[in-house]
């Protein structure tokens, strides 16, 4: 299994309510500071990142992991890749966790504050903006 995904795997449970020190853990990991107003998918994906040795976007911005990687079409996708996901018709906000599957219209994602929760969750393809391979 990818080791992106084992680290993710390990963090399912983590809750805004619950445990904020970890979601802290994970805002330092792009050297932003705790806020419960603050989106933390990208935050997650980094701290994960780092702590597998693998390359990041070093940013709480959940669309600046579409130029981190290498990119992947989405037929050629993999558990483990990384998702890029609009969110509302905004030009700078999204969603970013990494994919464990798909159906034939949705993928499945392992994610950070998916209900403010560290959970997996079904998201349209249709939101899909970016497949990254981290190396």
């Amino acid at each position: 299994m990818n080791k992106l995904l084992t680290k993710a795997i390990q963090e399912i449970g983590v809750t805004e309510t619950a445990n904020p020190a970890r979601i802290r853990e994970y805002h330092l990991a792009v050297g932003k500071k705790y806020s419960p107003k603050v989106s933390w998918c990208s935050s997650f994906i980094n701290w994960c990142a780092k702590e597998c040795g693998l390359e990041r976007s070093n940013s709480a911005v959940a669309r600046t992991w579409m130029s981190v990687g290498k990119h992947v079409t989405q037929s050629d996708a993999q558990p483990g890749d990384v998702l890029v996901l609009m969110r509302g018709t905004s030009k700078w906000k999204g969603h970013v966790g990494i994919i464990i599957g798909e159906t034939s219209g949705s993928w499945i994602v392992l994610g950070g504050n998916q209900r403010d929760a560290v959970r997996v969750a079904l998201y349209s393809k249709a939101r899909t903006l970016a497949v990254r391979r981290l190396e």
